[in-house]
């Protein structure tokens, strides 16, 4: 079965099944590319094993990323002051 996936900005109904308790889904990673982990400047940035698109099909060669909602809502303040 499907599993439906949000992207940040839009309102989840479902979190991600590997969402931890304190997390937020960041984004999806290409795992054929390892910058685009490493260019996420998340500390508390988190690697999981199973990407889905927003229709819930799972997508090959790709993992989810998961960073803290307390880190991730302090970034989102500092870019909504800085513009």
């Amino acid at each position: 079965m499907p599993v439906r996936v949000y992207v940040i900005g839009e309102r989840p109904t479902k979190p991600h099944p590997e969402q931890r308790l304190g997390e937020v889904f960041l984004t999806n990673c290409n795992a054929d590319e390892p910058d685009d982990f490493d260019n996420i400047d998340y500390q508390s940035k988190r690697a999981g094993m199973i990407a889905y698109d927003e229709t819930g099909q799972v997508l090959l060669h790709y993992f989810p990323v998961f960073v803290s909602l307390a880190e991730y809502n302090v970034v989102n303040k500092e870019n909504k002051i800085g513009h």
